[in-house]
C-alpha cells in the first residue's frame, strides 16, 4: 500500500495528520479566523470582543458567568493578529452571535466596556 504524502508548502504530511496540523496552525497562529463547517461548506465568521488587559478579559468573563442570561456566551481566546493593540494576546469569543446585545448589556453594568467589537 502506497503512502499518500500531501504538501502544503514547505511541509510534507501523510494525508490523515493535514487537517489536523491546519487546525493547529489556525488556532496558535491566528491564521484563518472563520470557521468552515464540514457539513454545508458555509464559513460562519467570529465576532471578537478584545479588552486593553489580560485583567479585564478574566472580569469580563467572570461577569458574564455570573449573569444567566450570558452564563454560556463567551469564552476567552487568542486575539488574532491585528484585531487590537494589547499586549495581553486575549480576548472573549461571542459562541453565539445573536448574544452581542445581551453581552455588551451586561458589560456595561460592570463597568467593563470592551475596546473593540470585531467581526472576523
Amino acid at each position: 500500500m502506497a503512502k499518500r504524502l500531501i504538501r502544503f508548502g514547505s511541509l510534507v504530511f501523510p494525508h490523515f495528520l493535514l487537517p489536523s496540523y491546519l487546525t493547529l496552525r489556525n488556532v496558535f497562529l491566528g491564521v484563518g479566523e472563520s470557521v468552515l463547517h464540514k457539513d454545508n461548506n458555509t464559513v460562519q465568521m467570529r465576532t471578537i470582543l478584545t479588552f486593553p488587559t489580560l485583567h479585564q478579559v478574566l472580569a469580563a468573563e467572570k461577569a458574564l458567568r455570573n449573569n444567566e442570561p450570558t452564563k454560556t456566551a463567551a469564552r476567552p481566546t487568542p486575539t488574532p493578529p491585528g484585531l487590537g493593540s494589547a499586549i495581553c494576546g486575549m480576548s472573549l469569543e461571542l459562541l453565539e452571535k445573536e448574544n452581542l446585545p445581551k453581552v455588551l448589556e451586561c458589560l456595561a453594568k460592570s463597568s467593563l466596556n470592551p475596546a473593540g467589537v470585531h467581526e472576523v
